[in-house]
C-alpha cells in the first residue's frame, strides 16, 4: 500500500525557518542539501510509515499515534491519518520535547 505524505502548513513554516537560519549564518550549500535530505527522508514515508520511531517523550502517557523520523539535530513528527502520513512538525532536538509538544497540544491520543 502506497501512503500520500501531505506537508501541514505548520511543518512547511519550520522548514523554511531553518532553511532561512542556516542561509542567514552563510551556509547556502548547506542549506541546500539540509532541505533536500528532509524532503527525502519524508518521501520515504509513501512506502515505509512506520519508519519513525514512537515518539519517546508521548510514551509515558500512552500517546502512541504519532511518530518522528530524526535527521542530524532536527526531530521530524508525523501521524498516520488512514493512507495518509501527515508531517506535523519540524523541531530543533535541542528544545524541550514534551513542552513543544504539549504545547502543540500533540501530547494526547485521539
Amino acid at each position: 500500500m502506497s501512503y500520500q505524505v501531505v506537508w501541514t502548513n505548520h511543518a512547511k513554516a519550520d522548514l523554511r525557518y531553518l532553511i532561512a537560519r542556516i542561509i542567514k549564518d552563510g551556509r547556502p550549500l548547506v542549506a541546500r542539501k539540509i532541505y533536500g535530505t528532509i524532503r527525502a527522508r519524508c518521501r520515504l514515508l509513501t512506502d515505509q510509515p512506520k519508519l519513525g520511531r514512537i515518539i519517546p517523550e508521548l510514551l509515558f502517557k500512552d500517546v502512541k499515534n504519532y511518530r518522528e523520523l530524526l535527521y542530524s539535530s532536527w526531530r521530524i513528527f508525523y501521524r498516520i491519518t488512514g493512507t495518509k502520513v501527515r508531517i506535523i512538525a519540524i523541531m530543533d532536538s535541542r528544545r524541550d520535547a514534551a513542552s513543544y509538544l504539549r504545547q502543540r497540544g500533540l501530547d494526547q491520543d485521539d
